[in-house]
């Protein structure tokens, strides 16, 4: 059983088939499938800080700094520090 919302909004048996037959038979562009697949693998190009600023931003939480002061210093929001912190975002990069 396939999920019957798109979006949040119900479908009805009919349209998630006009759907399926829409899309059947067409075919992703190679470029299309690697992004997919490198966004999958936790590969990831337009990042905003480096893997130095990352490590740098959580040692100043680490050593008492607010997360409104280091999202000044960086020029981003709070949420922004506490994704990095909390390795919502840029888990991929580990602390030495």
């Amino acid at each position: 059983m396939g999920n019957k919302y798109r979006l949040g909004i119900p479908q009805s048996q009919e349209t998630r088939e006009k759907i399926s037959r829409f899309n059947k038979g067409k075919t992703l562009s190679l470029e299309h499938r690697n992004k997919i697949s490198n966004s999958n693998k936790g590969i990831i190009k337009n990042l905003k800080f480096s893997e130095t600023e990352i490590i740098e931003i959580r040692k100043l939480f680490k050593n008492g700094m607010r997360k409104t002061k280091i999202g000044k210093i960086f020029n981003v929001g709070r949420g922004t520090i506490f994704n990095i912190i909390s390795g919502k975002t840029y888990k991929h990069i580990q602390e030495i």
